[in-house]
């Protein structure tokens, strides 16, 4: 007697169990159907996640520079001037030579109008409401800059928890205010009034300007001190 004629009878004899034993067949093939069309579905997910995220960090790191700290520091909030980090290779009382990570040497040419900042260690205290506050990209290292800098975002509140920055209408990822904890902040520094002879060979910097034919004309400039997380 055949496998199939066996089975045809033993169906004939005990029809409810041969219901039992093809619906439960049916539940195991279905589920491992289920499992590897949820596996492919998952997958195609995972790999759409995955080039969201590269296309998010390509789009954060447009406009920024790395620091040696893997700090970055962010674009500047105006549509201009741009922004250039550093160590001064040469100094003189009409141009700065810096030499960056990503644009090799940069020649900036200063003038009358220029303005010099040097950052000096600060603390929590110097946030204060219309100051503006140059913040690394991920928030935990802050230069605090006059109302007047071009650099940065302005304080719009601070309580001794937290301040507020306002937004940019016109760039889409800082649109809204952004809130910022101070338990987040690792490390803050305040810039103070200085001067072009302040600039030093072997100084980092950030300046502020506008890219010309000849170089970079600097608008303002920020000595940065020893090690500071902002530096390149």
């Amino acid at each position: 007697m055949s496998i199939k004629t066996s089975m045809e009878s033993w169906a004939h004899r005990t029809p409810s169990r041969a219901i039992a034993l093809i619906a439960a067949v049916g539940i195991v093939l279905g589920g491992l159907l289920g499992a590897a069309t949820g596996f492919k579905i998952e997958q195609g997910r995972t790999r759409a996640d995955v080039k969201r995220l590269k296309a998010e960090i390509a789009r954060q790191q447009t406009g920024a520079s790395k620091g040696r700290h893997g700090t970055r520091v962010a674009a500047s909030p105006t549509l201009s001037p741009v922004e250039r980090v550093g160590t001064l290779t040469a100094t003189s009382t009409s141009l700065l030579t810096v030499r960056t990570q990503h644009r090799g040497i940069q020649r900036l040419h200063v003038a009358a109008a220029t303005r010099f900042e040097q950052s000096l260690a600060g603390s929590a205290k110097n946030i204060a409401v219309g100051r503006r506050v140059l913040l690394s990209f991920n928030g935990a290292d802050m230069i605090v800059l006059p109302n007047t800098s071009t650099l940065g975002r302005t304080v719009t509140r601070v309580n001794n928890r937290e301040f507020t920055l306002a937004p940019i209408p016109y760039a889409k990822r800082s649109a809204r205010p952004a809130t910022i904890l101070l338990s987040t902040v690792l490390s803050v520094e305040q810039a103070a009034p200085a001067n072009v002879s302040d600039a030093k060979v072997g100084n980092d910097v950030i300046a502020a300007g506008h890219p010309t034919a000849s170089g970079f004309t600097a608008t303002e400039v920020i000595l940065l001190p020893h090690n500071s997380p902002f530096a390149q």
